[in-house]
């Protein structure tokens, strides 16, 4: 009975009653190392529930108290810190970490405290935290007169090159940058194309690497298979720019076919704003304007960080974004030169390394991405299901 009050009184973020119970219980100890118990419950301690609640000074009473552990796992495999980190609460991260809480401590998926942060756009617990291991990249969009934004986890390990250059036009790199750019390409339940920039040609690959790159086969062998996969749009082998699309939902018929490169772990509710605008049925582009206001990494550096509001506002025009939008190379240096020496060393990235040949990753009779969505001489539409490709010469 003591421990269920307690571990209530914990859920509550009544501190007088933990103190209380804990002053008048015969087994002080266990009730702090106590969980929740039961077959739906999902095991949390008392420092769970009031890290997840953000009840810093329980938090400082209960740590300082004989019989805490710090890293105690929940049924999850989740630790107090990715209580806290989940919810947003940056003060109560901070406070576990100097008492020693791991950062890198992984749940039984795989998550960190800063992936639980970045799952839910918690910019500040993410700041609070150490970095992550592999980089993490925010698109703020507007649709109309709603904004939030998409925050990616790129894949650096598999392809450094294409997220050097996502990383390096996201933040803006000699004069390129995503701000200011829109979505111009939508293929409903299929995918969702942008990144062709601002005073650049569609049909010319552009990058930070002064053109087209490589393919990486670590992206290429990365399946299609789910929704919310980052991936480079290009024309063929090689071929690849600034140009990126993000799949609406398992695309088999992509696999092998393009560089797969991150993947969305927060904003999947705007993607799916995004991917309802009707499309022109002539063009295959939205008939609503889809910008992208900001972007950069996650978290963005507290000075510049922007609040993303809840309820609608009006949104900004490209005119004001171009306008706003600064050519900044902070900390674009550090990760090219990371993704070029890891490219360096990354066989994949060598054209001339046996990678797979046009005729064997396309087939023979392939049609390319931008006949899907390129009109005929005759206004038609071609009829195809296969390619990504950076060309969009009505745009």
């Amino acid at each position: 009975m003591a421990t269920r009050e307690f571990l209530e009184a914990a859920r509550r973020g009544d501190l007088a009653e933990l103190r209380r119970l804990h002053a008048t219980s015969e087994s002080p100890d266990a009730l702090c190392a106590a969980s929740s118990a039961g077959e739906s419950s999902c095991g949390h301690t008392a420092l769970h529930w009031l890290a997840a609640a953000g009840h810093d000074a329980a938090v400082a009473w209960l740590l300082g108290l004989h019989g805490v552990e710090v890293d105690r796992r929940n049924r999850g495999g989740s630790t107090a810190l990715h209580s806290a980190a989940a919810n947003g609460h940056a003060h109560v991260c901070r406070r576990l970490m100097r008492q020693g809480a791991r950062a890198d401590a992984e749940d039984t998926n795989g998550m960190t405290p800063f992936d639980a942060a970045a799952a839910r756009g918690h910019a500040a617990a993410a700041r609070a935290l150490p970095s992550s291991s592999a980089p993490h990249v925010f698109l703020q969009l507007a649709v109309g007169s709603v904004q939030g934004q998409l925050i990616f986890k790129l894949f650096e390990r598999r392809a450094p090159r294409a997220c050097a250059n996502f990383v390096g036009l996201a933040e803006g790199f000699q004069g390129l940058c995503y701000r200011g750019s829109r979505f111009h390409r939508l293929l409903p339940q299929q995918v969702i194309q942008g990144g062709v920039l601002r005073g650049c040609a569609a049909e010319t690959p552009v990058s930070i690497f002064g053109g087209a790159f490589a393919d990486e086969r670590g992206g290429l062998d990365h399946p299609q298979d789910r929704r919310g996969l980052l991936c480079l749009a290009s024309s063929g082998v090689d071929s690849n720019g600034s140009q990126f699309f993000i799949t609406l939902a398992p695309c088999p018929h992509l696999s092998g076919r393009h560089v797969v490169f991150g993947e969305l772990v927060a904003g999947d509710d705007m993607l799916e704003l995004a991917s309802s605008v009707p499309v022109n049925p002539a063009s295959g582009k939205p008939t609503q304007l889809i910008a992208i206001l900001d972007s950069g990494r996650w978290p963005p550096a507290e000075t510049k960080a922007r609040g993303v509001p809840a309820t609608a506002q009006p949104a900004m025009t490209l005119e004001e974004v171009s306008a706003a939008a600064s050519s900044t190379t902070q900390n674009v240096a550090s990760a090219i030169a990371h993704g070029l020496k890891r490219a360096a060393t990354d066989s994949s990235c060598n054209p001339a390394d046996g990678a797979p040949t046009k005729a064997a990753r396309h087939g023979p009779k392939v049609a390319m991405w931008d006949a899907m969505l390129a009109t005929k001489d005759d206004g038609s539409i071609e009829d195809s299901s296969s390619e990504c490709d950076e060309s969009d010469k009505d745009r």
